[in-house]
């Protein structure tokens, strides 16, 4: 399944699978496409304002400004790694003073939550609302076949910057 993302005219179609997206400036622009996908003779369901669309929220905020979030993914990863509503959030992504390498050395990761799962959870987290969390994630997923106490560690804290705000915000 790809995604993708279309422009035309001012107008922004974006479209998954059998879902799409229709933005625009002007609603008669959304309404004249309604109506020529209708005259076509496919059969669609118009839900109005978006609020949710494939696990994203979208929230509309002043000054035509819209926030999305990802608050059952957040939830998800909280669970795998084990925080509760209480969990302390951190400010940074990362611990500057740690730099991710093999540690050949250290520990064997105990395992206390399924690694490659999250890694997953948070690529689809970082890929569709959180950027900004892209290159940690990244670098914990090279260590998926050989992990070490300090990735678990790492993992946890990238959950504990953006994750936990969104589950208890």
């Amino acid at each position: 399944m790809d995604e993708y993302a279309y422009f035309r005219n001012g107008l922004i179609y974006l479209l998954y699978t059998d879902d799409l997206i229709l933005a625009s400036r002007k609603k008669s622009e959304i309404r004249q496409v309604i109506e020529d996908i209708r005259r076509s003779g496919l059969k669609i369901t118009v839900e109005g304002n978006v609020e949710d669309f494939l696990g994203v929220h979208i929230q509309r905020l002043e000054d035509s400004k819209i926030k999305m979030s990802q608050p059952q993914i957040a939830r998800q990863i909280c669970q795998d790694l084990g925080f509760q509503e209480n969990t302390k959030a951190k400010q940074i992504p990362a611990a500057s003073s740690r730099i991710l390498m093999r540690h050949q050395s250290s520990k064997e990761f105990d395992k206390s939550f399924n690694y490659r799962s999250v890694i997953g959870k948070l690529n689809y987290y970082e890929k569709c609302t959180r950027p900004d969390i892209s290159y940690q994630t990244h670098q914990c997923a090279h260590f998926v076949e050989s992990t070490k106490v300090e990735h678990g560690e790492a993992i946890r804290w990238i959950g504990r910057s953006y994750a936990v705000p969104e589950m208890t915000g």
